[in-house]
């Protein structure tokens, strides 16, 4: 039995859709929860990308973007979250290649600076591990 009928929850995905950016994986996600039945979901997700509220290509380079520019993601973790939310691959490498590699550097030396004068170890070869550790996780 369903909780939600179809042409309700299209109209709450449009109004979601039109606040910010989300990926199809986001929508089927708020689909599945609101108890909407698969073949209403392929339908509703066709709609959706029709009318260009879900837009993959567009949903990746606000997502990359945001996640560089602001969080100060690096370009693994970005990546991981991406797939995570069920993006392709070809919309993740295309939109990875908007991170300048000159701009990159700069705020990976600026956030390992600024991480390093808080990092306190026995020697200074535990506070490289601590650091590097640190680096990856960015």
């Amino acid at each position: 039995m369903n909780m939600m009928d179809e042409e309700r929850a299209f109209e709450k995905l449009v109004a979601w859709c039109s606040i910010a950016e989300h990926c199809e994986g986001e929508a089927v996600d708020k689909l599945m929860k609101w108890g909407v039945n698969p073949d209403e979901q392929s339908r509703i997700l066709a709609k959706l990308k029709l009318k260009n509220y879900l837009n993959e290509e567009r949903y990746c380079a606000a997502f990359v973007h945001d996640k560089f520019k602001i969080q100060k993601w690096g370009r693994k973790k970005i990546a991981e979250e991406l797939r995570l939310k069920k993006v392709s691959r070809g919309s993740v490498v295309d939109a990875m290649l908007t991170i300048d590699s000159d701009e990159y550097k700069q705020v990976l030396l600026s956030i390992l600076k600024s991480k390093r004068r808080s990092i306190h170890g026995a020697d200074e070869k535990d506070c490289m591990q601590k650091l590097f550790r640190f680096a990856m996780s960015r």
